[in-house]
């Protein structure tokens, strides 16, 4: 700890100094910023990530764009600073692709959104975390949990994703009932909601998994349906279209009417809807082979195709 003391009094008066003469200052590296965190030099973190996250090119490489934005939105947490942290953990999220990764990037930023002060209130009673507390005291928190104590974050985390799944679970139940493809796919966007709070939280996704499995296979029949219905009405459509008519100087397409402009817009959106529902209800299959695989296909497919269909240019003239 007495090296950390020396050292970054040292780092800092190098970057005084080479601001002084002109010169840049070098970025501050990964571990630099971890370590002026580790010494609460909170508004040194945001103002060297902010450095870092600036940088183009191969100045950027070597840099974890992920680590600096998870360490710039936690200082920024320390320095009461609610929606500037939002964002960083926002944009952290773009910056991976690993699970538990985005899971916590996604918490974090719930959890920001939805404290007063920095301090999360939670509404329900959560049950303990499965994961290893960083609570020294190990003591379940009561009331108020302050999301600027590192050492609470998973018990806030914890409390989130209760809240959450409380709200949530009945929804989806009701959803689920209600049958159609369009209540299923609501029912599946609000399990995704919670689903990274529940991985944040305990390590794992099983409540969250339960519950998509038991959609699946009802799901999966209705959009296969959906797609190939819908796929045979745009192809028709566009057939339709493209129907030459004479004119007086040659032939012009027919083109579209309102009401075929407006099914291709919907078959566009929601064919937009079911790629990503369709690749989490993949995902929460679990390992061999995805039977989501085609209708993830089979909806891009319609989707490009609706789209293409829509904005055809149907007005040139084919002159005799």
């Amino acid at each position: 700890m007495r090296s950390l003391i020396i050292i970054f009094p040292l780092f800092i008066s190098l970057q005084s100094a080479l601001a002084q003469n002109g010169a840049a200052a070098p970025p501050a590296s990964t571990e630099d910023l971890k370590k002026l965190y580790e010494q609460k030099q909170y508004g040194d973190v945001v103002k060297e990530s902010t450095r870092v996250l600036r940088l183009k090119a191969d100045a950027a490489r070597g840099f974890d764009r992920y680590e600096v934005l998870m360490l710039k939105g936690n200082a920024q947490i320390q320095l009461k600073q609610g929606a500037q942290a939002a964002e960083a953990f926002t944009l952290a999220q773009k910056e991976t692709t690993d699970p538990k990764k985005l899971a916590d990037a996604k918490a974090c930023e719930l959890l920001v959104k939805k404290s007063r002060g920095m301090m999360y209130t939670p509404r329900t009673n959560p049950p303990p975390s499965t994961r290893p507390s960083t609570n020294p005291s190990g003591a379940a928190h009561k009331g108020a949990i302050s999301i600027a104590d590192d050492s609470s974050r998973l018990d806030s985390f914890n409390a989130l994703f209760n809240d959450e799944w409380s709200l949530a679970k009945p929804k989806v139940e009701s959803l689920k009932h209600r049958g159609g493809l369009a209540p299923l796919m609501d029912a599946v966007k609000l399990i995704d909601d919670v689903r990274p709070l529940e991985l944040a939280a305990t390590g794992s996704d099983a409540q969250t998994k339960q519950q998509l499995t038991t959609l699946s296979e009802a799901a999966k029949r209705l959009m296969d349906d959906y797609l190939r219905k819908t796929g045979a009405r745009v192809e028709e459509i566009s057939r339709s279209a493209n129907t030459r008519t004479q004119v007086q100087n040659g032939f012009r397409k027919r083109g579209l009417t309102g009401q075929e402009m407006q099914e291709l817009k919907d078959a566009e959106e929601t064919a937009a809807k079911i790629e990503p529902a369709a690749m989490e209800m993949g995902k929460a299959m679990g390992v061999g082979a995805d039977p989501f695989a085609e209708t993830v296909k089979g909806a891009e497919s319609l989707r490009t195709h609706a789209k293409e269909v829509l904005e055809a240019d149907y007005t040139v003239l084919d002159r005799y």
